[in-house]
């Protein structure tokens, strides 16, 4: 897991939305049924490397959201 921070919450509509013109990464873990904000990226490309590498465990799920908190990817 990186050294970055990650704030663990509640899923709502209002955390699903990205700052204007980026894309969110958030995970889940489907064990402790908990979300997770990894972190925004300008681009989708750069959100769906990030996602790739986070969502590869056993126990989670990765997201992007785009800044109208649209799921993009999962």
């Amino acid at each position: 897991m990186s050294k970055r921070r990650i704030r663990i919450f509640k899923e709502s509509e209002i955390l699903r939305k990205a700052p204007t013109g980026r894309f969110r990464v958030i995970g889940f873990d489907t064990y402790f049924r908990e979300y997770f904000l990894q972190q925004d990226y300008g681009s989708l490309a750069k959100a769906q490397k990030v996602a790739i590498g986070y969502g590869c465990g056993l126990y989670s799920e990765v997201h992007i959201y785009n800044d109208r908190g649209k799921l993009v990817k999962t």
